[in-house]
Parts: C-alpha cells; structure tokens; sequence
C-alpha cells in the first residue's frame, strides 16, 4: 500500500475528529474511515508505527466487530478517549514526517 493513501485514510480521519460530536462520535467516525488500514501491514512502513496503530485500533474496538465499535468507545473513560485521540494525531504526525521524506528523497 503506498504511504500517500495512508496518509490520505489517516488525514480524512483527523478530519473525522475535528468534526463536531460527542469525542466517542468522533472516534468511531474517525476508525471506520480509516479501518482498512488494518487489512494491509505495508500501509506503516515504519514497524514503530504500525505498532502503535494495532496498539491504538485494539484499544478502541477490543477485537469486536464494526457494529459494537461506538458501544466499545463509549464504554471508555473520557481520560481514555482523550489519550487514544492524541495518540491518532501522533500517528498521523508520525505518518506525515515520513510522507515529508519520501516526497523529499523522490525530488517531489
């Protein structure tokens, strides 16, 4: 998977969090625009990364199918909501700096 659609999946997700709604709201919207980087371990190059996505993804879902997803988020603290959306940014931040270098090693 090319690391410019991981950002692309990852950047409409911030846009999902950024939106108005409840944080949990929010959270789910932002993990199903962006579940089907689960499918694929080559949308995180850096295994740092990729580690903390399945880290981030597990925290949110418990391994429970999509329709439980608001359910599972919901159930969080809000401290814990609050940490799992910083930790998206950072992901995404980390997503971004090697989409930066990429582009730069490309000549883009």
């Amino acid at each position: 998977m090319p690391l410019g659609y991981t950002w692309e999946k990852l950047h409409a997700a911030m846009q999902m969090l950024v939106a108005e709604g409840t944080l949990a709201a929010r959270l789910e919207r932002a993990l199903v625009e962006a579940a089907i980087l689960d499918k694929d371990e080559s949308a995180f190059p850096d295994p740092a990364v990729r580690e903390r996505w399945r880290i981030l993804v597990d925290s949110l879902t418990r391994g429970r199918p999509r329709a439980e997803w608001m359910t599972t988020i919901a159930a969080m603290s809000a401290d814990d909501r609050d940490l799992a959306a910083q930790e998206w940014l950072e992901i995404f931040t980390a997503i971004d700096r090697l989409t930066v270098e990429e582009d730069a090693w490309r000549g883009r």
